[in-house]
């Protein structure tokens, strides 16, 4: 990847799912780079920042997106239904430092919660003025679409960022990424145009006037999977476009509406499109993604469709338009700033005249770096010493771990001895007694001896083979081995009624109460489990 190229991963967290994209732009072109689509774990909740953020930050470096996230940031595409949109219009007398202001102001009022900690943040209209509906367009009128997000939901989001260890470059509104997709259908029309985003969370209805986002409705409704009843989705979503469409219509500057067009590549998008154009009479069809999005040939239609909304929100420096983002909202101007010139000014005073005391100070701090230089003479004098000595440490602590885990086999053999049956009724004519001991250090950060700990890994294995009166006696000695937590028992071969030839694995050099046993050579017990086999069968 060039250095001049803008690279970020936008995320959808809807729906206990993750759906993310990454994409940089170069030339005017936004070329995706990756994409990943997951179920969050169901053991997992979504309020455990810590946890919640470590598995999203690990389902990006499997998709190969961790690269473009921590070096480009993230996008967080907030759903339609968390946001309080508003279409505000302005008097011509308001200016640009008092918009700010009068914007927060009124979508306050739309609030149903405090809004002390809301993130409220606008974006202006540039539409023609419509009288009445019907009527030829004669001027321009100015105008705002707001938004406001809870201050909780922003927090939630920062912190999943934090526990990722990712910064976040922006928080936006979905729709607005799938306006940002139909805006160039959408300007060729002279009306309005009705566009349906079926992303990876809930379907959202949208209306896109002149390029710009103008109106947008949540649903409930989340996009079947493969299989499922696509007919009824298409069905329903056809009735929330009706919806939508009275919605709109009550709007008294609302534009004429032209086509429906659903953003979408798969055969849910097109069965959409088509029930849309039955109960709406109006022309609908899908749309892929524009010219100046560049997809991989692997992507396929639906994972297209899923991420079509993200792909809008990364475009943002393609298509140049202004867009909400949570993160830094529009503010207005400081009018204090004045003020603390003033008394930066005197401060600035204050300098100059305590010229002298910096003079005596800078002499100080220089006496203070001549014993800071002998310090580190000293020190790089001593380093040598001090590093042969932590090596030998090291290698008399290795070797103390190693004679400490040597195997007490004698202990082991008089464990055994009590589960063995009667002589008169088996005879145990060989007996192999083998151990591995492994040594490895683990250190407590920066790979450095001091800190670290030492962990030591034992496997034994104790061959077992001899013969028994009957086959029922056999069984018996197998199955108190087995019972035996200390050790796992592997067959050697297909047993016969009069022998038996097995192989204890232990985990310890030295037999431990049965209750405070580990498993057999700590992982490796998963790949050997213990062996259940019926009297009489083999594994």
């Amino acid at each position: 990847m060039s250095r001049n190229e803008r690279a970020q991963v936008a995320l959808d967290l809807e729906n206990n799912r993750l759906v993310a994209v990454g994409g940089a732009v170069e030339g005017g072109q936004l070329r995706l780079i990756g994409w990943t689509i997951a179920d969050r774990p169901a053991t997992m909740a979504a309020e455990e920042a810590p946890d919640f953020g470590a598995w999203i930050a690990a389902e990006l470096k499997r998709a190969g997106l961790w690269a473009a996230a921590r070096r480009g940031g993230i996008v967080f595409a907030v759903p339609r239904a968390e946001v309080v949109l508003k279409r505000i219009g302005l008097p011509g007398a308001v200016t640009g430092a008092e918009l700010p202001s009068l914007v927060r102001l009124q979508m306050l009022r739309q609030l149903t919660v405090s809004g002390e900690s809301a993130a409220i943040d606008f974006i202006p209209l540039d539409l023609p003025a419509r009288p009445a509906r019907g009527t030829p367009a004669e001027s321009r009128t100015s105008a705002v679409l707001a938004g406001a997000l809870q201050g909780d939901r922003l927090a939630w989001r920062q912190s999943l960022a934090r526990a990722a260890g990712l910064k976040v470059a922006r928080v936006g509104l979905r729709s607005e990424g799938a306006a940002a997709l139909l805006a160039e259908g959408a300007q060729r029309r002279g009306g309005a145009t009705l566009g349906i985003a079926l992303g990876g969370g809930s379907a959202e209805l949208l209306v896109v006037e002149e390029g710009q986002l103008v109106f947008a409705r949540a649903t409930d409704l989340f996009r079947t999977e493969p299989g499922g009843d696509a007919e009824g989705f298409a069905q329903r979503l056809a009735v929330e476009a009706k919806r939508t469409l009275m919605s709109y219509r009550g709007n008294p500057e609302a534009a004429p509406l032209e086509a429906v067009v659903v953003l979408g590549a798969d055969e849910t998008a097109r069965l959409v499109a088509e029930r849309c154009e039955e109960a709406l009479g109006l022309r609908a069809h899908t749309t892929d993604y524009p010219a100046f999005v560049a997809a991989p040939r692997t992507m396929p239609p639906g994972a297209r469709t899923a991420l079509a909304p993200l792909v809008g929100l990364l475009a943002e420096p393609v298509t140049g338009r202004p867009v909400l983002d949570f993160a830094a909202p529009r503010r207005a101007p400081d009018v204090a700033a004045a003020r603390r010139q003033r008394a930066l000014l005197a401060a600035a005073a204050l300098v100059i005249l305590g010229g002298s005391g910096a003079t005596l100070a800078r002499l100080d701090l220089a006496r203070r770096q001549d014993e800071l230089d002998q310090l580190k003479a000293g020190w790089a004098e001593s380093a040598p010493r001090h590093a042969a000595y932590l090596r030998a440490r090291a290698r008399l602590d290795h070797l103390r771990q190693f004679v400490a885990s040597e195997a007490d086999w004698l202990a082991h053999l008089e464990e055994l001895s009590r589960a063995m049956p009667d002589t008169r009724l088996a005879v145990l004519d060989r007996l192999d007694a083998t151990g591995r001991v492994e040594v490895v250090f683990k250190p407590k950060e920066r790979r450095q001896l001091p800190g670290g700990s030492w962990e030591t890994r034992f496997r034994g294995l104790i061959q077992l083979s001899g013969s028994a009166s009957r086959r029922d006696v056999a069984d018996a000695l197998r199955a108190r081995l087995v019972q035996d937590q200390r050790y796992t028992l592997q067959t050697r071969g297909a047993d016969t009624p009069d022998r038996f030839d097995w192989v204890l694995v232990t985990a310890s050099p030295r037999p431990l109460p049965p209750e405070a046993a580990p498993a057999p050579n700590g992982a490796a017990a998963a790949a050997e489990p213990r062996a259940h086999i019926a009297p009489g069968g083999t594994p």
